[in-house]
């Protein structure tokens, strides 16, 4: 038998092709604060894309170390500056669960449709799922349908187990989690989004579960529904400690990439921002699965708690724990 070489083996260097958070959160934040120069993460460029549309004006500075993700943003904006609106659906997947569309190509991706191949063969066929995911339903129907069949809980068992999530993202991706809490996690939250009024409407909930989003205005993410703007970004290919100075930034978006960073890089990074953010700034992060109390390290900044738990509770991609945001006051 002959060997496999090494350049057969699988190896995608995309992490995310969409990003799982919701832009509606960094716009309130921009027009209460009025900023208009923000520093996000760039992942899979979802967010970013809908705040340029939203912001015309506003200028973008996209961190990201993996430089896979940056190429995949700027084959994103080529296409919603190029293509027909026919040709941009096709590529962003609307209406179609292709892998090699641009939101369905990255590692997470193949996670989640692992995880759906699994639901639509033991739990429901693919268009009784499209059916209850996309027509109002009462939540004791999805009950019924989803949360108490056999199989259900055992979805997340396989797909959520810590050495998976591990084995995709390292193990600095899992640290602040207690270990093998990620199922019982993942189930509860997306449990919690599959029961509100508006789920039809999630297009959150429409990708993880249907790998596409419905052709519907209401429901497309903010950027696949209005003309392409120009883009002010910056990309920066390199890590968060990498950036040179905070100081021009209005907003400071962290995603939560303090999930993934061990507590003395925290603090370091705690100590830059503390030290180089101007007052008045806001700083915007998130958590999944832990509640690690991280402000503990910003002393000059002050957590806006009732608009940090309205953000929170407003949030529609259904993953994050906390979601705090911070006003630089010293």
């Amino acid at each position: 038998m002959e060997a496999i070489g090494s350049s057969m083996v699988k190896h995608n260097p995309i992490q995310f092709s969409v990003v799982r958070e919701d832009p509606e959160i960094e716009r309130k934040v921009i027009l209460s604060s009025g900023a208009k120069e923000v520093l996000l993460i760039a992942s899979g460029g979802c967010t970013a894309l809908s705040l340029q549309a939203y912001f015309p004006h506003l200028k973008f500075t996209l961190v990201d170390p993996n430089r896979a993700q940056i190429q995949l943003i700027q084959e994103k904006m080529n296409a919603l500056k190029e293509f027909s609106s026919a040709e941009k659906k096709a590529s962003f997947n609307v209406g179609n669960n292709s892998p090699s569309g641009l939101n369905e190509g990255g590692n997470f991706e193949s996670l989640f449709r692992s995880f759906r191949n699994f639901i639509t063969e033991f739990i429901l066929n693919p268009e009784e799922l499209k059916d209850l995911l996309t027509q109002p339903s009462h939540a004791s129907h999805v009950r019924t349908v989803l949360f108490e069949h056999r199989y259900w809980k055992v979805a997340f068992d396989l797909f959520f187990h810590h050495n998976f999530l591990e084995a995709m993202f390292g193990p600095e991706a899992v640290q602040h989690a207690p270990r093998g809490s990620y199922p019982e996690y993942f189930r509860k939250v997306i449990e919690q989004g599959l029961e509100k009024e508006d789920m039809s409407k999630n297009y959150f909930i429409h990708h993880l579960f249907l790998g596409h989003y419905i052709n519907q205005e209401s429901c497309l993410p903010y950027y696949l529904t209005v003309p392409t703007p120009e883009y002010h970004f910056e990309f920066i290919n390199n890590t968060i400690d990498k950036v040179e100075n905070f100081h021009s930034f209005d907003l400071v978006n962290l995603s939560n990439i303090f999930d993934w960073m061990d507590e003395d890089k925290i603090k370091n990074l705690a100590n830059r921002l503390n030290l180089e953010m101007k007052p008045g700034a806001r700083l915007l992060t998130r958590q999944l699965n832990n509640q690690k109390d991280f402000m503990q390290y910003f002393p000059n900044f002050e957590l806006l708690r009732e608009e940090s738990a309205a953000l929170l509770a407003s949030d529609r991609s259904l993953f994050y724990s906390q979601i705090n945001c911070a006003v630089k006051v010293g």
